[in-house]
């Protein structure tokens, strides 16, 4: 799992679509041993080679990169909500046009919640 990493790899070739960024998180092996070497070439090859893959990690000489996939969740799931009927929910920020806003009309409509 990688962990802390800065969302600006992702973020600044949508703002920017002529500037390629990679955040490339490694685990610096002990010096003087074989590992060091290998981690070098990886880096090397992964400075030298396009790709798509804007989080990279490096682990025991092992490349990973960032995937998504979809999960899908049946009714058992959905039955299973710690929403409460009629409960009283506070919803800070993004309100006006954003996700708080939507879900604060979901919330109204499925459970008849009170909003804060």
């Amino acid at each position: 799992m990688l962990r802390n990493i800065s969302p600006t790899a992702s973020v600044i070739p949508q703002e920017y679509p002529n500037i390629t960024c990679r955040s490339i998180d490694v685990v610096i092996p002990q010096s003087g041993t074989k590992r060091v070497d290998k981690l070098v070439n990886q880096l090397i090859t992964e400075a030298k080679v396009p790709s798509n893959n804007p989080v990279i990690a490096y682990r025991s000489g092992n490349r990973w990169i960032q995937t998504f996939k979809a999960v899908y969740l049946d009714e058992t799931i959905k039955e299973k909500t710690r929403l409460k009927q009629e409960g009283v929910y506070l919803i800070t920020g993004d309100l006006i046009d954003g996700l708080g806003l939507i879900f604060a009309e979901y919330l109204v409509e499925t459970i008849q919640a009170k909003l804060i």
